[in-house]
């Protein structure tokens, strides 16, 4: 889950995790966070070494 973007404008994640079963409680967080800051229309520049 994208949670910032540092300097160089890559992103910054975290890995949320739930016990078994329970997959629904990481959805929710992940959906909760993409409402309040939205990534899909942010993306890092492309690098062409």
């Amino acid at each position: 889950m994208t949670t910032a973007a540092g300097c160089a404008g890559l992103p910054i994640g975290v890995q949320v995790a739930a016990g078994s079963g329970r997959e629904d409680l990481p959805l929710r967080v992940a959906a909760q966070s993409e409402e309040t800051a939205p990534w899909r229309d942010r993306a890092p520049g492309l690098f062409v070494g």
